[in-house]
């Protein structure tokens, strides 16, 4: 996954992703970001931004907890 190949300094990029018109984009994005976990702090507001739109919310919402340390890897 995108996570694993690029780690924390993909973290400015994958946030710049999370705007992309496509949904299935933003789900994978931010199912990367919680794949990174805590050290993707910094793509917190703009994971919540995410979660606006409904279809949006679940790959959002997943990749909030495994930032904050919610749930595990």
């Amino acid at each position: 996954s995108l996570a694993r190949l690029e780690g924390p300094e993909a973290v400015p990029v994958l946030i710049d992703a999370l705007r992309d018109p496509t949904q299935e984009v933003r789900n994978a994005v931010a199912e990367a970001l919680g794949e990174i976990g805590p050290p993707a702090r910094d793509a917190l507001p703009a994971l919540r931004q995410a979660m606006l739109p409904l279809n949006g919310r679940e790959a959002a919402y997943q990749a909030i907890r495994r930032i904050e340390g919610e749930t595990d890897k």
